[in-house]
């Protein structure tokens, strides 16, 4: 977002006619918009940037970075003392049906958290909710107009996590954040991401839904070799920016909608910092969401680390585990995916699933030492002075012990061979789930909850 010289003029007029008020507070500021806003003399094509986060959507991109880390740095466990019991039951289920019908709110205007729970649906398509604070405590009841929210990626490929398609798996995460609102989806073009055909799909979705608010896709066109921490989109070879340019303007044909990209990933041996995928999140129009890690740190495998194409952080890490309903890859309370029948069979009946891995060690070595004890009570039983009639029997229980101690620590091992270590826990997961593809839609989705509840509280 570039400024003009004219645009320059009548910024400083405004304080010009500051000077005949009483107090500069009298004139409304003049704000400055967009992600990267910077001003431009079109006649001589020169320009400098103005000084980050200037805008307010950028400002208010800090802010919801700041809540995101906040929410994993300092996890806080609910008790929701002040709840009636009908709210605490839905606060604290499983189930997918309460799953998906409740959704923790940070409200970025003053940091605190609420709990929104869905009653139902008006007939013109609000959704009705009960709006609790942290603790339970009712405050009131409202009525939400649902945002449209394009998840575009790949519905048709299967990944190797639970034979889900990338884009059903991206689409969890959006609709745990924001169980509110429409979710369109929409296949992308496989043989070129970046293609009309993308755009024309678009379009035909708003002409559907008559207004689109948030686009999120999460795939990328990585750039190798590139500092991304130090380049600025400007330095960028002439291709690269001649494709930025033509990219961008077909995006000029998608009105008001806020796009959201991923910031991409880089592999295992490669540095995120020479990893960007600037083809997309260069664009003017194109906002990079960048992933944190569980530590609350910029995640090693995102990339594109640049304030100027990647503005916004979210958690892009993720351990699977069962509940009693199914499975959780967001981390938040509940189940976000029904079990898969072979899943089932094989993990439902295994004790340690979320079990430290300290916690069964210890256990598996307290019976060791049990059965190493018995062991050598049996050789000091032909020291006694007994007959041997009377040794055998002695020894005959005691082996007896051996046996049940032995086939519990069969057991326990067997259960552990069944599960992955991860993080210090025995998980149905052989890795973590990662990725700037997830940080994307979770970003996109808390955006649009902000805007549903603009006005409410």
């Amino acid at each position: 977002m570039h400024l003009s010289v004219n645009s320059l003029k009548t910024l400083t007029t405004q304080f010009v006619k500051a000077a005949n008020k009483k107090s500069i507070l009298e004139i409304k500021p003049f704000e400055i918009h967009g992600i990267n806003p910077y001003l431009c003399y079109e006649k001589t094509g020169k320009s400098f940037d103005l000084p980050r986060f200037s805008s307010p959507e950028m400002q208010y991109a800090r802010i919801m970075n700041k809540i995101a880390l906040q929410q994993i740095k300092t996890p806080v466990t609910r008790r929701y003392a002040k709840a009636t019991q009908a709210d605490f039951k839905r606060l604290t289920s499983e189930t997918i049906e309460d799953t998906y019908s409740r959704v923790e709110w940070t409200n970025p205007k003053d940091g605190k958290a609420y709990n929104l729970i869905k009653q139902g649906v008006t007939d013109d398509g609000k959704i009705k909710i009960r709006i609790l604070d942290a603790e339970g405590a009712f405050i009131k009841e409202a009525e939400l107009t649902p945002k449209n929210i394009i998840i575009l990626d790949n519905f048709q490929e299967q990944t190797r996590f639970f034979n889900l398609s990338h884009g059903d798996l991206v689409s969890v995460y959006a609709r745990r954040y924001n169980p509110f609102a429409n979710y369109i989806k929409i296949q992308k073009d496989l043989t070129n991401p970046d293609s009309q055909t993308n755009i024309n799909a678009i379009k035909e979705a708003i002409k559907r839904k008559g207004k689109i608010d948030y686009i999120s896709f999460s795939y990328s066109i990585n750039v190798k070799g590139v500092k991304s921490h130090k380049l600025k989109i400007s330095q960028l070879p002439d291709r690269m920016q001649k494709l930025i340019k033509q990219d961008s303007s077909r995006l000029d044909n998608i009105k008001d909608a806020r796009i959201l990209c991923s910031a991409g990933n880089s592999k295992s041996q490669e540095s995120a910092k020479d990893i960007t995928n600037h083809l997309l999140v260069s664009q003017e129009r194109i906002e990079g969401v960048g992933a944190l890690s569980n530590s609350g740190k910029i995640a090693d495998f995102s990339a594109s680390r640049n304030s100027e194409i990647t503005q916004h952080y979210e958690l892009g890490e993720f351990v699977p585990r069962l509940t009693p309903y199914g499975i959780n890859v967001t981390g938040l309370k509940g189940t976000d995916l029904p079990f898969d029948s072979k899943l089932a069979e094989k993990y439902t009946g295994n004790p340690l699933i979320g079990k430290s891995v300290e916690r069964v060690n210890n256990l598996i070595n307290k019976i060791q030492t049990e059965i190493n004890n018995l062991h050598k009570e049996a050789v000091g039983l032909f020291k006694q002075k007994k007959n041997i009639s009377e040794i055998l029997k002695e020894k005959q229980k005691i082996e007896k012990k051996i046996m049940m101690y032995e086939q519990r620590k069969k057991k326990l091992l067997d259960f552990t061979n069944q599960l992955f270590r991860i993080d210090g826990r025995y998980e149905i997961s052989s890795e973590k789930i990662t990725g700037t593809s997830f940080s994307t839609p979770i970003r996109s989705a808390k955006l649009a909850l902000n805007d549903m509840m603009e006005g409410i509280l």
